[in-house]
């Protein structure tokens, strides 16, 4: 073989990458697609066996916290606490009103017939005011009656009743409670003239404590009542 015949065999033989072969785009997208949907197929499977999931809208309530139950009676308690009401000694002159939070604490003096204000200011009585006040304020209704709001709660009143009847006679009980601005009852007293029995006191003064009544005149009311289970 001559010189020139084997240059000629070496520009004919085919030439050969001296890398590693690369895999095509496509066999790479397609084995991501294969992995996605395989996960996604491993997810579907493990929310089934968990159950729906709940939203933390749809969240059942805890008891004691933020039940029904229990809202209605935050409720009930906020609006059970009155915003003023008479101070048990007077620190103001003859013709006007002592007036106190419910904790005690002195507000101020106004007008008979008024009733102060959370801003220790003075504002009418929603019960009206009595005959004979200084005061501008709309007149009160010539005869106040807590009987009619005591009767809308009969049923509280009755269980009382037959608890203490079980237990023996119950005789000679007065009850005692003022009625503040906002018609809620405070300072309850429960006596009797038979055994002292403290179960059917707390109970009688827990059916009061129950009660709304009628705004009274002047902001506030003092009742004293004879109770007999005949």
């Amino acid at each position: 073989m001559t010189e020139e015949a084997h240059e000629d065999e070496q520009h004919e033989a085919p030439l050969v990458a001296s890398g590693p072969r690369q895999k095509p785009w496509s066999a790479v997208a397609a084995g991501v697609g294969i992995f996605l949907l395989s996960g996604a197929f491993l997810y579907s499977l493990d929310l089934k066996r968990q159950g729906p999931s709940v939203s933390s809208a749809t969240k059942p309530p805890i008891l004691g916290l933020n039940d029904p139950a229990t809202q209605r009676a935050d409720q009930r308690e906020s609006a059970a606490r009155p915003r003023a009401i008479h101070c048990a000694e007077s620190r103001c002159s003859a013709s006007e009103q002592s007036w106190c939070d419910p904790g005690g604490e002195f507000l101020g003096c106004c007008a008979r017939g008024m009733v102060s204000t959370p801003t220790k200011s003075c504002a009418c009585a929603a019960g009206g005011v009595s005959k004979g006040s200084q005061s501008q304020c709309p007149a009160a209704a010539a005869d106040y009656s807590v009987a009619a709001a005591l009767k809308q709660k009969s049923e509280s009143f009755k269980l009382c009743r037959d608890s203490a009847l079980r237990r023996g006679p119950v005789e000679g009980v007065v009850l005692r409670w003022t009625v503040t601005a906002d018609g809620l009852p405070i300072r309850t007293t429960v006596s009797t003239t038979s055994l002292r029995d403290p179960s059917f006191e707390d109970c009688m003064a827990r059916f009061i404590e129950e009660v709304r009544f009628p705004p009274p005149p002047d902001g506030w009311f003092e009742v004293t009542l004879p109770w007999s289970f005949d």
